[in-house]
């Protein structure tokens, strides 16, 4: 992936450049290094679709929270159940 790539990424991710940085504990200029990458390091990729991955999840749950509360959904054995 490229650095273009890589920065059009985060931003469609829904990050800008200084919060993907805070996220993942490191200064702005760390990120800016990969944006003007000719390849940018797999470890950064990896670590934005992570961090897309864990969103995703958090926002499923928000969705079906309020069905498992009314017991639109019942939740056996981990396996989420429509009822």
């Amino acid at each position: 992936m490229t650095g273009q790539e890589f920065e059009a990424a985060v931003k469609a991710a829904g990050y800008t450049q200084k919060r993907f940085a805070e996220i993942m504990g490191v200064h702005r200029t760390a990120i800016a290094r990969q944006y003007k990458a000719e390849n940018v390091e797999p470890a950064w990729v990896y670590a934005l679709a992570g961090l897309i991955a864990s969103k995703s999840a958090n926002d499923v749950v928000a969705l079906i929270a309020p069905l498992v509360e009314s017991r639109i959904i019942v939740v056996k054995h981990a396996t989420p159940v429509i009822s």
